[in-house]
């Protein structure tokens, strides 16, 4: 059964780790460019993209029998590199939330 989906929040996308919708400004996106499988922190590079939750849970879900649920997102894109994009979005994932980037993608400048 599907989760209901808020109508105000914007564009909603599936975590390729859990399958739960949720807005995509709160997920994080795994890129394949022609430079190969990477993690996208501002969500801007152009090619075949994969959302997933900033959740160590999600993140070990995805890599999980053979890496496939991010392989078919990334429509074949191989292993490795995505095994080393979900290993870089995990660090930074573990990381303390002070080192951590924004996830939003506003280019608009905070008001300060």
């Amino acid at each position: 059964m599907r989760e209901p989906r808020p109508t105000d929040v914007g564009p909603v996308r599936t975590c390729v780790g859990c399958r739960r919708t949720r807005p995509r400004d709160e997920l994080a996106r795994l890129a394949r460019t022609p430079a190969g499988v990477r993690y996208d922190r501002r969500r801007r590079a152009s090619g075949r993209g994969a959302n997933i939750c900033p959740e160590l849970s999600c993140i070990e879900a995805a890599g999980q029998r053979g890496a496939g649920p991010v392989r078919r997102a990334l429509r074949g894109a191989p292993e490795t590199e995505i095994r080393a994009a979900l290993d870089e979005l995990r660090c930074e994932v573990a990381a303390p939330t002070t080192t951590r980037p924004r996830v939003t993608g506003s280019n608009t400048p905070s008001a300060g």
